[in-house]
């Protein structure tokens, strides 16, 4: 998938609305995926500082994308 932003609406073609939303929430888990808001995720990668995931885009080209969509 092109762009940073993913819509929960992009994936209804891969599966079942409960296999999803199980396969969303463990790439959230691994840190693969930032939950942006309602049905709305970012792509994320492993800082080298911590733990922790960044949004590959800043804050505002993310906005940006996923009011466009």
């Amino acid at each position: 998938m092109d762009g940073a932003v993913i819509l929960r609406a992009d994936l209804n073609d891969f599966g079942e609305p409960r296999q999803i939303s199980r396969a969303l929430k463990a790439l959230v888990e691994d840190g693969e995926l930032i939950k942006f808001g309602y049905g709305v995720y970012v792509k994320a990668e492993k800082t080298p500082y911590s733990d922790k995931s960044i949004m590959i885009v800043p804050m505002a080209e993310a906005c940006a994308e996923a009011f466009n969509r």
